[in-house]
């Protein structure tokens, strides 16, 4: 059995919080003698995952809810947006919607790409984020966003980024930039020894026999997988139509 390395990018830095929190946990299911062996990736994740649950705790205090959901929706709509765009760009089955793909991506290329906008400091990519989705908007390239079908989630993307801007003006404290600033970083950090963790183990499994390690690999999974659908799923709630919804 191997242990997945999957994606977190849809999970809110709580949820992260609390998978890592569980992984942690299925660990102590691994006799002693492997537990030294992870002994190092373990610490550096204990270490990054504190360092994490510290700084969400000051950002709550501080933070409204609103925030952080729309910080949230944003980072994924741009990401999702750009994936999707250069997917298309690349697209012989058809080529009107392989042309307005291209179309679009000029655009992307004036501003950057959908991860490395997300990634930008907050007041740089509401900014970055404003400019490029007015493009898509203008009357010059709506109808290339109509034809690739991404005019919902170029509403959705303005939409999530509106109410950030409207609500980091309530929240302009040097203080809790920082704060937040330190809590994106701490996450990827978190991450990033995630990952490590994974790569080991399954580097272990391979070489001394996978079956000291199926039961905490089965339950990583499927925690991986149970978080990651619920945070697709909430992401489709939002955006329902309250017919569909009803």
């Amino acid at each position: 059995m191997k242990l997945k390395i999957v994606s977190l990018s849809r999970l809110t830095r709580w949820q992260v919080f609390q998978l890592l929190t569980d992984v942690l946990q299925y660990l102590l299911l691994l006799p002693a003698e492997i537990l030294e062996l992870l002994k190092v990736h373990k610490e550096k994740l204990q270490t990054s995952l504190k360092a994490l649950d510290e700084l969400l705790a000051q950002e709550r205090k501080i933070t409204p809810k609103a925030l952080f959901e729309a910080e949230e929706g944003r980072d994924y709509g741009i990401r999702k947006l750009w994936n999707l765009v250069r997917e298309y760009s690349d697209y012989e089955m058809d080529k009107e919607i392989e042309t307005a793909a291209k179309e679009l991506l000029d655009v992307f290329n004036r501003y950057g790409r959908g991860y490395e906008i997300a990634e930008m400091p907050q007041d740089d990519e509401s900014a970055a984020l404003d400019n490029l989705l007015r493009d898509m908007l203008s009357e010059a390239y709506l109808p290339h966003v109509t034809s690739v079908g991404l005019l919902d989630l170029v509403n959705y993307t303005k939409g999530h980024n509106d109410v950030f801007v409207g609500n980091q003006q309530t929240r302009t404290t040097s203080e809790s930039k920082r704060i937040n600033g330190e809590a994106r970083a701490a996450r990827l950090q978190a991450e990033t020894d995630f990952r490590a963790l994974c790569e080991q183990i399954n580097a272990l499994a391979l070489i001394n026999g996978s079956a000291p390690y199926d039961e905490t690999i089965a339950k990583m999974n499927t925690a991986m997988d149970n978080y990651v659908d619920t945070a697709r799923q909430r992401r489709k709630n939002k955006n329902k139509k309250p017919a569909d919804k009803k």
